[in-house]
């Protein structure tokens, strides 16, 4: 979860320079400089963090993991103290006692057969896994599968990663440079694969994975992957507006371009009230926050006796409080810097210093609203009319590249979207981004594919490889295990077996 939001944050928040906030947080400040970590603005970094090293239990090992902590952990007691289970009518109390014994070392079969489970199944399952990596995403073994499934031509980063620490142990670096030397190859082998499919698609309007005729992607996966990212252009462009509207209005959009819809928000008011206390105290806001102490750690007290001041002006209050309760001071700091460049911008907008009013303002807004609402409708438009053939969707891309297209001697077109990569000023490069976007997505697209098949794979392993080498290894460990550590036990439940004929 932490990881989407990040990508989200760093593809529509780089340095937005726009007449209102960025819409995550109520803060009226503009270009933000781009952080390398999201998660490290927040209050709750330490525990988001500890969430992200948790990721580690989605895949196969981690469900082992938790299988076995539940069976060995958990089960036992429903079945030692399973209230369903009661003696028979009449029953003495040597078979009441003998009873109990015997969900007790039922019981502790359990965690028996969840200690056999993990080094049995997780000697299988990597192996497994490896193999199939190298099935799908080596040339030399995923030519004889089917182009949705071939994955050598944008290869998995777990696959990548292990090809490129073969190459970099024979180096012989120290773990630092290792650690920091595999991240930049693992970059750079995925981002030259993106763009080596995306050259190929930009001129052909088919994604090629393998030579040959068979080596290109139905044109209905292409065309679906395109519909994908063009919603995801229609997000970061409702990203910029004041009044967003929420998902059920955009697809009311995707499905009628021309469709009449009102956003639930109210961002202009807010953003309106806002300009107004910052143009109303801008020489004390100068002052303050242009004054910081040298030492960061300071910040947030001195923030906190100028907020002491402030007697009646509840709004100001406001701006104060944003920037102490921020995670850290070198948020505190940005914010500060970015308040006093947001004063400036405002009073420019308004046609300079002492020009500034409250409806000149909200007009602003609402003429900044109208241009992101037609981009909106276009991108609906380009949407719905997509030919699927390789040649409508090389239109489809250049209509994409030109509805993104801004001209930067435009102040308004400008202000919305410098810097904001979705958009740009070259409709070559455009074209180049958007086809690179599409692979990416289509590579994703490829991904829940082959965790299917990983899925169905791991399943099969279960029920034909695991389960019975384990029900095997169980039934000749666990009786002699009771007998050397739970012999009262142990003997309770064979007399009780043999005094019901069971076994001798």
């Amino acid at each position: 979860m932490v990881t989407k939001i990040q990508g989200n944050y760093n593809q529509t928040y780089t340095g937005i320079k726009h007449n209102g906030a960025p819409k995550y947080t109520p803060n009226f400040t503009a270009n933000a400089p781009k952080p390398a970590n999201f998660t490290n603005y927040l209050k709750q970094k330490n525990l988001i963090k500890f969430m992200e090293k948790l990721k580690w239990f989605d895949g196969e090992q981690g469900r082992i993991l938790i299988t076995a902590i539940g069976t060995g952990a958990i089960a036992p007691l429903f079945i030692a103290w399973n209230p369903y289970v009661k003696p028979k009518e009449g029953a003495t109390e040597e078979e009441k006692d003998n009873l109990k014994k015997t969900q007790k070392y039922t019981a502790m079969r359990q965690p028996i057969s969840a200690a056999l489970a993990i080094p049995i199944q997780m000697s299988l399952v990597t192996p497994i896994n490896k193999g199939l990596d190298v099935i799908f995403n080596n040339p030399k073994f995923s030519k004889f599968i089917p182009t949705y499934l071939d994955k050598s031509a944008l290869q998995d980063d777990k696959y990548i990663e292990r090809q490129e620490k073969k190459k970099l142990k024979a180096q012989k670096l120290d773990k630092k440079t290792f650690k920091t030397k595999l991240a930049e190859n693992i970059n750079k082998v995925k981002n030259e694969q993106v763009s080596k499919v995306a050259t190929d698609f930009l001129q052909t309007g088919q994604i090629r994975i393998r030579e040959g005729a068979n080596g290109l992607v139905d044109t209905k996966s292409t065309t679906e992957a395109l519909r994908n990212e063009i919603r995801s252009y229609m997000s970061d462009t409702n990203f910029l507006r004041y009044d967003s509207f929420n998902d059920s209005d955009l697809k009311k959009l995707l499905d009628n371009p021309q469709a009449e819809i009102t956003s639930a928000t109210t961002g202009k008011d807010f953003y309106a009230k806002r300009a107004e206390t910052l143009i109303n105290n801008k020489d004390e806001l100068k002052r303050v926050l242009g004054s910081l102490p040298k030492d960061k750690a300071q910040i947030g007290s001195y923030l906190q006796q100028e907020l002491a001041k402030v007697k009646d002006d509840n709004e100001l209050k406001k701006v104060y409080q944003e920037i102490i309760d921020l995670a850290d001071s070198d948020s505190q700091a940005s914010r500060c810097s970015r308040t006093i460049e947001r004063i400036d911008k405002i009073e420019k907008s308004c046609g300079g210093k002492g020009k500034f009013t409250k409806a000149k303002y909200m007009a602003n807004m609402e003429a900044d609203e109208a241009l992101l609402l037609k981009r909106l409708r276009r991108f609906a438009e380009i949407s719905k009319s997509i030919n699927e053939n390789p040649q409508g969707i090389k239109k489809a891309i250049a209509d994409l590249a030109e509805n993104c297209r801004f001209d930067s001697n435009n102040k308004r077109l400008n202000t919305i979207f410098h810097n904001i990569s979705t958009f740009g000023e070259n409709s070559g490069k455009l074209k180049e981004k958007i086809c690179k976007d599409i692979v990416k997505g289509y590579k994703g697209m490829m991904n829940k594919r082959y965790r299917f098949i990983k899925e169905i794979a791991g399943i099969s392993l279960g029920l034909f490889v695991t389960v019975p080498i384990t029900c095997h290894a169980l039934n000749w460990v666990y009786p002699r295990f009771m007998d050397i550590f739970f012999p009262k036990l142990s003997g309770s439940k064979k007399a009780a077996v043999q005094k019901n004929g069971g076994e001798k």
